[in-house]
């Protein structure tokens, strides 16, 4: 781990829990948005460091951001709104993008748990996170799991009447081959 992984860690956990006389402790309206600002600096930092290669980095700051922001997005979302559905959508991100830098560490039962949070949070209904179980599926030789991520892309992107691309029929093209890949492998387990 860098030697500076931790330099600044001390003072966002002072702030976080910090309160003001009079307050009983409990949070302020905007303890919500401090949170998911904090957990959005956290996540663009654990960003930063994958894309340069440093996916051992990179972990410590994507787990604050989930710890710090999950709840808040969360809470965001109920309450609805433009706002709400923006904070959902980043944490799915969030979670899709630390399962991808596990994966990259070797760690497939972390890769697996978030990979399959952001699925669970988007309700199974955001390809990109299906996209994310599938790699991680693949990775773990998870046949079943991976069949399954693969013929759920297929549901969420049905076609519709005016047709589609030649680059769009490739690509489902390519996942129902996929799909009948694995199912024959499923099928030779079975014998």
């Amino acid at each position: 781990m860098h030697p500076l992984a931790f330099v600044g860690r001390p003072l966002l956990i002072v702030s976080l829990f910090a309160s003001s006389p009079g307050n009983n402790h409990q949070p302020s309206p905007s303890s919500n948005d401090t949170r998911l600002t904090f957990a959005q600096e956290a996540s663009a930092q654990a960003a930063e460091l994958a894309s340069e290669g440093c996916h051992e980095e990179a972990a410590p700051h994507f787990e604050d951001a989930l710890t710090l922001g999950r709840k808040a997005a969360l809470k965001l979302h109920e309450e609805g709104g433009e706002k709400g559905t923006g904070a959902l959508d980043w944490l799915i991100g969030v979670f899709r993008a630390s399962a991808t830098n596990r994966l990259r560490l070797h760690d497939v039962d972390g890769a697996r748990r978030d990979a399959w949070a952001a699925c669970v949070f988007s309700q199974s209904a955001n390809v990109a996170a299906l996209e994310c179980l599938a790699e991680v599926c693949e990775a773990s030789d998870d046949i079943i799991g991976h069949c399954q991520a693969l013929k759920q892309i297929l549901e969420l992107q049905p076609v519709d009447e005016g047709g589609i691309g030649s680059e769009e029929a490739e690509r489902r093209l390519s996942i129902q081959r996929r799909i009948a890949e694995l199912e024959d492998m499923l099928k030779d387990m079975l014998k």
